[in-house]
């Protein structure tokens, strides 16, 4: 017998199994059955399915191209939590007197603030151009314009702050 040589059948494993049930054939069978699954010329198999897949088709996210605004504020405003800043004028250490005061019992958070403030700007305005961010519907620019705008909105509110004592 001289022709191509056949091709061992598989042993049925629990997972071939499960595979057969997915497919709805038997691996015992060989592809050259069904003509839908024949070999390619290259010897390459050909399934169900011949198109493009595209494994990577899971619903957008409602949260894409808002995660630096949110992750950003919430670190902030934990942040200013932790710290206690000063709000009020009357709470300043040079209340009544002159001279510049930290709202900060570290001074060095007075630089520290403007530039995480800073951080969090840029990053909000880089997400929108990250390709995942990109993919899916066709409103990542209003969700860039809201991200941008709160964050410069929450920088000033936030940065105002350490003006309360100088």
């Amino acid at each position: 017998m001289s022709g191509p040589a056949l091709a061992p059948i598989p042993q049925r494993t629990d997972s071939n199994v499960e595979r057969e049930a997915w497919h709805g054939r038997s691996l015992a069978e060989p592809d050259d059955a069904d003509p839908a699954l024949a070999r390619r010329p290259d010897g390459t198999a050909r399934g169900l399915y011949c198109g493009a897949v595209n494994d990577d088709l899971q619903r957008p996210s409602p949260m894409r191209g808002l995660w630096a605004l949110t992750i950003g504020g919430l670190v902030l405003a934990g942040l200013l939590v932790a710290l206690d800043p000063v709000m009020t004028v009357e709470d300043c250490p040079n209340y009544g007197g002159n001279g510049n005061a930290s709202i900060f019992e570290n001074e060095a958070w007075d630089l520290y603030l403007p530039a995480l403030l800073l951080l969090w700007m840029a990053s909000t305005v880089v997400e929108p151009f990250v390709p995942h961010t990109r993919r899916g519907r066709g409103d990542t620019t209003a969700r860039a314009l809201i991200s941008v705008s709160l964050s410069v909105v929450g920088s000033c509110f936030i940065g105002g702050l350490l003006l309360t004592c100088h």
